[in-house]
């Protein structure tokens, strides 16, 4: 546990590391962390991350992809989602809210941004796919921007 209050750091994961980062955020106190950035998350689609987007005080962006069909389409339906549901990821199709709605999700979910996919992200060496978003260029031009501001937008 982290002994101050808050926590002036962004945290970063990609893939399964995405599970690991979300099951740290909902043990923290509400507001602990700047943000979030999760790349290609291997969690289901319907997991609720209310009680993790409650620690983090601006915003969670999650980029996917629908071109991820090997590793998160095809991949998690077989061996399942690093929260063990075997179906398609979050990182190929997005976080899905369950209706109806309660209030405190609608609070807690209007800090997350999803960004799917564009072509334009191509020039970056990012395809759509599992690696892309490995690649320095895309790094370099949609997440280091989150990193060093609060709330940059991703290109």
């Amino acid at each position: 546990m982290i002994d101050t209050p808050t926590c002036r750091f962004t945290w970063l994961a990609k893939s399964g590391g995405t599970g690991v980062i979300v099951k740290a955020l909902e043990e923290l106190p509400e507001g602990a962390v700047n943000g979030v950035i999760l790349l290609a998350p291997a969690l289901s689609p319907a997991y609720d991350l209310t009680q993790a987007l409650r620690a983090v005080r601006h915003e969670m962006v999650v980029f996917w992809s629908p071109f991820d069909v090997i590793v998160l389409g095809a991949g998690t339906r077989i061996f399942g989602t690093i929260d063990r549901v075997n179906s398609w990821s979050a990182g190929l199709v997005g976080f899905r809210v369950s209706e109806p709605i309660s209030e405190d999700q609608r609070v807690q979910y209007a800090k997350l941004r999803q960004v799917r996919w564009r072509a334009k992200m191509a020039s970056t060496g990012y395809l759509g796919g599992h690696v892309g978003p490995d690649s320095p260029a895309f790094l370099r031009k949609y997440v280091v921007p989150l990193l060093r501001k609060e709330q940059a937008p991703p290109g």
